[in-house]
């Protein structure tokens, strides 16, 4: 049997990752939702069709049918059709100031021709010199900060897989770890972080993670037996996720020294610099307390004597 629909535009699908093709999808539904109703029903109560069909077309209908359905079909089309505009509005070529000024011709050397000269466009001058400057300077650098970071967690990261590795990349990992920070980690950090290593195993208890077992270390009091494994630990916990809040405190820098202080020596530069980094503690600090401190220290001066 033959069913005809009634349509006021051509069914599209939303297959599409652009707004127009979901709300031609909406909109094809929504102008076109009593004739598929009634198609719908007619399949449904055909017995010619075979019985997966029939299941197919009663199982649409119920659910278009549904109050929820109804309400979404209508209210998505007033939205898409807004974004549809939208879009649409933004993805015009707009004429920029930058094309309607006059383009100034260059004079020509001897040598020259106008043959290879590139005119652009605002558009054009827009991408290539701002948008695409920006993304090259974004990418290179997130890959600097990214072989930053994967640098320094290839020298940690042996320290939450000792259960898992072998005794002699311990060794080798630790060593290097050690060799890097030698003044904060003595040499037998390799031999503790083995033999923490044969503890972990013996006690058969799961510690996932450096602040478990920082804490784990801490509170069985092992620091004093596996001393430079903690420092290890407090190293890394300690250590900045990010480096954003120091680089907007080093932006500081201009405003700690400028042109009015440019005889500013060292000393007094590092001051001001870490007065600015740690602007929290300062802004708690008593400053009563540190002038009376400062006045008391400078009022031991011995009184001068004058003979007679």
């Amino acid at each position: 049997m033959f069913y005809s629909i009634i349509v006021t535009n051509v069914f599209k699908r939303a297959d599409g990752t652009r707004w127009s093709a979901r709300h031609e999808a909406c909109d094809s539904l929504y102008q076109n939702y009593d004739g598929i109703m009634k198609n719908l029903s007619l399949l449904e109560e055909d017995d010619f069709e075979k019985a997966t069909t029939r299941c197919e077309a009663a199982s649409l209908r119920r659910q278009l049918d549904r109050f929820e359905n109804v309400f979404m079909i209508v209210f998505w089309n007033a939205i898409l059709e807004r974004f549809n505009s939208t879009s649409k509005k933004l993805q015009k070529s707009e004429e920029y100031e930058f094309d309607k000024v006059r383009t100034k011709k260059r004079k020509l050397q001897a040598d020259e021709t106008r043959e290879n000269e590139v005119h652009m466009t605002g558009s054009d001058k827009l991408r290539i010199e701002t948008y695409f400057t920006i993304l090259d300077r974004v990418k290179s650098e997130l890959e600097k900060r990214c072989a930053v970071y994967t640098n320094t967690f290839d020298k940690y990261d042996f320290l939450t897989n000792l259960i898992l590795l072998s005794p002699e990349e311990i060794t080798q990992k630790a060593n290097k770890l050690q060799e890097f920070y030698s003044d904060d980690l003595e040499k037998s950090f390799a031999c503790e972080c083995v033999h923490f290593r044969a503890y972990l195993q013996s006690i058969n208890t799961n510690i996932d993670g450096v602040i478990e077992l920082s804490i784990h270390l801490r509170g069985n009091n092992l620091d004093t037996v596996f001393p430079n494994v903690d420092i290890a630990l407090r190293m890394l916990l300690c250590m900045a996720i990010t480096n954003c809040s120091a680089e907007r405190s080093f932006s500081t820098l201009k405003r700690v020294k400028n042109y009015l202080r440019a005889s500013m020596e060292g000393d007094k530069l590092n001051s001001l610099s870490l007065l600015a980094i740690e602007t929290e503690l300062v802004n708690k600090m008593d400053f009563d307390v540190i002038i009376d401190d400062s006045a008391t220290q400078k009022s031991r001066r011995k009184p001068m004597s004058t003979r007679h």
